[in-house]
């Protein structure tokens, strides 16, 4: 992605999840940006059932924090992959019990793979 800020262009690392887009730094923190519209509400709020936490794009696990039978609440912190030598915590995006999780720490995942499934409490 080419980023132009106060006329400087910038070479910077991003991924897309829903209507925010994530932009990495090189020493990989992150900043996110969010466009809403009533579109992209709409499209949210039908996300907000979704009942699965997805790779948002190929990477390593590092950490699963969260087991069959826990509660996560909204925000916290479900799977940590590695994608492009950045870290990516993917989080709760409702109050949700964790059903079932596909993955172990190590292993490869591409895009969009369901990581967990979810069940709202």
């Amino acid at each position: 992605m080419k980023l132009v800020i106060n006329g400087q262009a910038r070479k910077q690392e991003y991924f897309i999840d829903r209507n925010t887009v994530h932009i990495f730094n090189l020493v990989g923190d992150q900043i996110g940006f969010r466009f809403e519209s009533d579109e992209l509400r709409a499209v949210e709020q039908q996300g907000a059932t979704d009942r699965f936490c997805k790779s948002p794009m190929p990477g390593t696990v590092t950490k699963v924090y969260k087991k069959v039978g826990d509660i996560a609440k909204k925000g916290e912190s479900i799977v940590a992959m590695e994608a492009m030598k950045m870290e990516l915590v993917i989080k709760a995006q409702f109050d949700c019990k964790i059903v079932k999780v596909n993955v172990r720490e190590g292993d490869f995942v591409e895009a969009s793979k369901p990581l967990v499934e979810l069940e709202h409490v």
